[in-house]
């Protein structure tokens, strides 16, 4: 690893290191408080599924709570809330309710609280009662990381080192090729390499499947953790262990199709724009910027999600960082394959833009709609 490469990941990894989080004390955990509707009266939940409900209910005493503290709800997904059988508001993502102000607009000081939603999930429905103080340890915080998320992390941050000593020790010269930074920003590369040419061959489909599981993984915690009025964080909201799992491995799958996509684009753009003899040399780089960008900034959001890293413009700086990588690129392969074909400036830029520009744009519009 150069020593430039080494600076600017240590120097990325103290920037997010420092940003502070906002804390909250859970006064309660409203979960024990959950009701069900049967037969004309509110009856406990206990332990019982909620998945089939698309009501429940809890009870909250005014005078059981400070004046400043408040009633938090939370859900990935659309849903209403009712007090005392009237309509208060419909929400998407968080509610934060005062007591004092609800006192102050309800006449009762006892208030029975409706949540309506399509289909409830246990993992995903926080309700609480909160005080928000910014001097707290992390271990009060509400946004803490769900354990079955966390659990997946580690278990499949550990399968993916595995895979990739594996690969290392199977294929060290390639692997030094693939994870060669100086190579990437050389302007001038052999001729000779059949890893350009023979793109198809097992050595380098071991890594685009690397590249395909990594990147997966990378979006997916970013996912997870965006503000909700992201769309992909509703899209990609795991709600149990297994079920991140499956997420995982359909965006995998996803990933892994776009590599072969974007393989047909360049070989078919090169051929229609007469640029012969440059589609692997291009690929081939491509590749290598996706499995360095990649490896290093999971690293960078492993860390930061492990040490409980909650703040949620982290994670849209992260998911920048992907489009920063490839604008980037752009600029260093019109630089490289500027040395390796005769045509004009104006005929190279026009396939770079076809290639790489296009496509780049297409990614910004679905990454941060």
């Amino acid at each position: 690893m150069s020593k430039r490469f080494l600076f600017t990941f240590v120097g990325l990894l103290s920037v997010i290191t420092l940003v502070a989080q906002n804390k909250f004390t859970i006064k309660k955990d409203l979960r024990s408080e959950w009701l069900q509707y049967t037969e004309g009266k509110y009856q406990p939940l206990g332990d019982e599924d909620v998945s089939a409900l698309n009501s429940l209910h809890f009870k909250i005493e005014a005078g059981d709570y400070a004046a400043d503290e408040l009633v938090y709800i939370h859900s990935r997904k659309p849903f209403y809330i009712f007090v005392n059988g009237k309509l208060l508001t419909e929400v998407k993502g968080t509610a934060k309710l005062k007591i004092d102000s609800l006192a102050a607009a309800l006449e009762s000081k006892s208030w029975t609280f409706s949540l309506y939603q399509t289909k409830f999930d246990e993992h995903d429905l926080k309700t609480y009662v909160i005080s928000e103080d910014p001097v707290l340890t992390a271990a009060n915080d509400i946004r803490k990381p769900e354990s079955f998320f966390r659990d997946f992390v580690v278990l499949i941050g550990l399968l993916l080192i595995v895979f990739f000593v594996v690969i290392i020790r199977l294929k060290s010269k390639l692997s030094s090729d693939y994870f060669s930074v100086n190579r990437i920003l050389s302007l001038r590369e052999g001729e000779d390499n059949q890893s350009h040419s023979r793109f198809a061959i097992s050595s380098n489909m071991a890594f685009y499947v690397f590249a395909s599981l990594l990147m997966s993984l990378y979006l997916l915690i970013v996912f997870y953790n965006l503000p909700d009025d992201y769309k992909l964080s509703q899209s990609f909201a795991a709600t149990g262990f297994w079920g991140a799992v499956w997420l995982w491995l359909k965006l995998s799958v996803l990933v892994f199709c776009i590599l072969f996509a974007k393989l047909v684009l360049i070989y078919f753009l090169s051929w229609l724009f007469g640029i012969y003899g440059i589609a692997g040399v291009h690929f081939f780089n491509w590749m290598r910027l996706l499995l360095l960008s990649s490896s290093s900034l999971i690293v960078i959001l492993f860390v930061y999600y492990i040490l409980r890293g909650l703040d949620p413009a982290i994670y849209i700086t992260l998911l920048s960082m992907v489009i920063i990588f490839f604008l980037i690129w752009i600029v260093i392969v019109f630089l490289k394959l500027n040395n390796r074909v005769e045509h004009t400036m104006f005929h190279l830029f026009s396939y770079i833009c076809a290639t790489e520009v296009i496509p780049l744009l297409v990614t910004i519009k679905v990454l941060f709609q």
